[in-house]
């Protein structure tokens, strides 16, 4: 297979913005990015219809279009699956729900690819050079994120972040912060309390840890 210049595209129920990318934007593969209620939706089988005589067939990536780092994750893989050597990979979030749309702009500005938003006129968004998903936690989530090699308990937590200089009472809201994000979870079968980095957001320490 020779290069491609693959347009990784969010959909929601409409496909207007959708098509009207695709036929301002030359490409070789369409994947769209949707969640399962979208493929029932008579917009998905438009998309469908449109690709089913193009040498390379449509593919469909799959996301709860209301988690964020669900639909972050498998944009970002995505991506990566693409971005080869020859290849050129371009995003439009023109479709879905925020959340998708939100996570999908944070992935490409992450790989540093092109990223097109369509209205009533295609317009290119700037590329931040540099950015992080990392970036949107705090210095202290940070630090405890990178911590998370293994479940730790609570108090022995504390008193690691607390001797680098944090406040207890920032460390405990900064728990609860990434408990909310459903980033840590808590296991109460040990002998004290234990948080534990969820096997989904590995990426996170992993990214803090290079």
């Amino acid at each position: 297979m020779g290069a491609l210049r693959v347009l990784l595209t969010t959909f929601g129920f409409d496909e207007g913005k959708i098509i009207a990318t695709m036929r301002m934007l030359a490409y070789d593969k369409l994947v769209v990015i949707t969640g399962q209620d979208s493929l029932q939706k008579k917009g998905y089988n438009r998309l469908l219809e449109i690709e089913s005589s193009a040498p390379n067939s449509m593919e469909t990536i799959v996301v709860d279009v209301f988690d964020f780092m669900d639909c972050f994750r498998k944009v970002d893989e995505t991506i990566a699956k693409y971005d080869l050597p020859g290849n050129e990979v371009i995003l439009n979030i023109s479709g879905g729900t925020k959340v998708l749309s939100d996570a999908a702009l944070l992935a490409g500005f992450q790989n540093g690819i092109k990223t097109f938003h369509c209205e009533e006129d295609l317009i290119e968004l700037p590329v931040i050079i540099g950015f992080s998903v990392t970036e949107r936690f705090t210095p202290l989530q940070r630090g405890l994120l990178r911590e998370m090699s293994a479940p730790v308990e609570v108090k022995k937590l504390e008193a690691k972040l607390t001797k680098k200089g944090y406040p207890l009472s920032s460390v405990q809201r900064a728990v609860r912060e990434l408990k909310k994000l459903d980033i840590l979870g808590v296991d109460l079968s040990k002998k004290g309390i234990h948080l534990y980095l969820k096997e989904s957001h590995q990426y996170f320490r992993e990214a803090l840890a290079g």
